[in-house]
This record gives structure tokens, sequence and C-alpha cells, in this order.
């Protein structure tokens, strides 16, 4: 999955663009979510460089790749439920 944008919204939590990119490119878990309003969105869980779990939602922009427009760590329990690593 290439990664063409890091949306402003995904530095809310306080992530940086080199962290956001490295939990992409380094992402062990990832699932699809195929929304009510016909669009889809990627969660993904990494690892950063500080040992921290980050989640990380991103949608598709047509055939050129993925642009993030959240990022948070630590995951939310939401996540790690869809994911299937917490029950």
């Amino acid at each position: 999955m290439d990664l063409i944008a890091i949306h402003p919204n995904s530095y809310k939590h306080g992530l940086d663009g080199n962290a956001i990119e490295h939990d992409w490119r380094n992402a062990f878990e990832w699932l699809r979510r195929d929304r009510d309003d016909g669009k889809t969105e990627y969660v993904l869980l990494g690892v950063d460089h500080q040992g921290r779990l980050v989640e990380l939602v991103a949608r598709s922009v047509g055939n050129d790749g993925y642009i993030v427009f959240h990022a948070n760590t630590p995951p939310s329990r939401r996540v790690l439920e869809e994911l299937g690593l917490m029950g």
C-alpha cells in the first residue's frame, strides 16, 4: 500500500510525519473497514521508534495510494477489539 499523503488531522495526537510514515511502512496488523456511506477505510496497527503501539486510519485515493487521516497512540480499545487483539 503506497502512502501518498498525511492529512493535518493526523498530527493532533502528537505524532509527527516521520513517525506516521514509519508506522505505515511497519504496520503488523490491518483491516478493511467498509462504511455505510460507501467509503472504505483501512485501520493499521504499528510500533513507532519509541516502541509505542500506534493506530492509523487511512482512505484510498483512487488507484494512486492512501491518505492517513488519523494517528493515535496508544491505540483505542475499539481498534484493538476490531483487530481481534482485545476481547
